[in-house]
């Protein structure tokens, strides 16, 4: 008898100890901690508000669940933000300039959302930047962002004609602008063609159209006319944004399908109307594309048309954003 009481006494203190470990686990699940969240900024003298953040947007979301734990917003990125969470595995989400997102309750809902060019506008860039971060109790972590658009730069242009006759006739600058665009970016993604992660709209295909979703400042540049004296570069400094572009092999294909952006400068040679299109290399978030042109010949009356044998007429020089550093350089 007094063997069974033990037996049943010992139990009793198991399913006690097994209880109160569960109530500490569920507790250690709980437990309320302290993120604080900061940002660098990343601004240079040439900037031109191209790092500026008015309106900055933190998601806790946690790695167990899915689910958005945590939502805070702040004007700009110059102090860090404090958010409560629980312990645990997360990824935090910091998105810059960009539409309210307080709505995507899963992270998989994020990540299926799309990033607009038109998201995006002067002095105020769209950025993104995530991290997984292992919470056990308060603590701080810093959370880079880049700006989801590419730059392109048509830094300038010199007339140097294999025919002097051309000389004689005067070479007027009419535009520059883009074609072929990518139109989106899935958020937090990077555009791969062996991954699949493909820009889901385009603009101006194979031509510029003024139907590009209230983008046309960042598409399209006046040239106004300006005469070139020859063997005279003139430094332009005009500047495109467009959305990363994966593709970098050309294609000529009827119906159209997807391909290289273009960087297209229209001159006048005499009253002939000309096109220099500029195909440009893989196009990267967050990373700037260089261009300049030398004028040896007459160009085409197309902006798709195949330009091979033109290929020596220009170079890209492709650098980062924000340190001005050579990524890689294209003749």
């Amino acid at each position: 008898m007094k063997k069974k009481i033990l037996i049943a006494a010992v139990s009793l203190a198991a399913l006690a100890a097994c209880a109160k470990n569960e109530e500490q686990s569920a507790y250690a699940e709980n437990e309320i901690v302290e993120l604080e969240v900061s940002v660098p900024y990343y601004a240079t003298k040439a900037d031109s508000g191209e790092s500026d953040v008015s309106d900055c947007q933190i998601l806790v979301y946690s790695l167990d669940t899915g689910m958005l734990e945590a939502f805070a917003r702040s004007n700009g990125i110059g102090s860090p933000v404090k958010i409560q969470c629980t312990v645990g595995q997360k990824e935090v989400v910091v998105l810059g300039n960009a539409p309210d997102m307080s709505a995507m309750a899963r992270l998989s809902d994020l990540k299926a959302a799309r990033s607009s060019l038109a998201h995006n506008a002067p002095g105020a860039l769209v950025m993104e930047g995530s991290k997984v971060v292992s919470l056990t109790a308060s603590s701080s972590e810093t959370i880079n962002v880049r700006r989801v658009v590419s730059k392109i730069r048509l830094k300038s242009v010199v007339t140097r004609f294999e025919q002097s006759g051309f000389n004689d006739l005067d070479f007027k600058l009419k535009s520059a602008y883009l074609i072929n665009v990518p139109a989106d970016k899935a958020y937090l993604s990077t555009p791969s063609l062996s991954l699949g992660v493909l820009p889901g709209s385009w603009y101006c295909k194979d031509e510029f159209s003024g139907d590009v979703g209230g983008c046309e400042a960042f598409l399209y540049h006046d040239l106004e006319g300006k005469i070139l004296t020859p063997a005279l570069e003139y430094q332009i400094g005009k500047v495109f944004y467009c959305c990363p572009n994966p593709y970098s092999a050309e294609s000529y294909s009827d119906p159209w399908e997807p391909r290289p952006t273009r960087l297209v400068v229209e001159a006048y040679i005499g009253t002939q109307l000309c096109c220099y299109p500029i195909s440009l290399p893989e196009l990267k978030q967050n990373a700037v594309y260089d261009v300049s042109l030398v004028v040896t010949r007459p160009g085409k009356q197309d902006p798709s048309s195949d330009m091979e044998k033109y290929g020596e007429m220009f170079n890209v020089t492709v650098l980062d954003w924000d340190t001005g550093a050579s990524l890689n350089e294209v003749l």
